[in-house]
């Protein structure tokens, strides 16, 4: 049976394959006990990486930040107009 790369099993995870792709695992998974064990340990791996980085993910954004992204973007579209 084919292997599936670690890649393509945390995107089964995300739910973000192709209903074809995703069966394809699902019947993978359901041959290999050392595929499942694999699986949730990545996906433990995941958990553990995002909440260590919640607080980055989560905090707020300087106002000087924000300023800057706004006036930026009015200026790309200033550009396209003149385009």
């Amino acid at each position: 049976m084919k292997k599936y790369s670690d890649e393509r099993l945390v995107a089964y995870a995300d739910e973000s394959l192709p209903e074809k792709e995703r069966a394809e695992i699902d019947e993978y998974l359901r041959s290999s006990p050392d595929a499942r064990k694999h699986l949730a340990e990545l996906v433990e791996t995941i958990k553990r990486v995002n909440e260590a980085f919640d607080s980055i993910y989560n905090a707020p954004i300087p106002d000087e930040v924000s300023q800057l992204y706004h006036a930026y973007n009015e200026r790309l579209k200033e550009l396209e107009k003149e385009t």
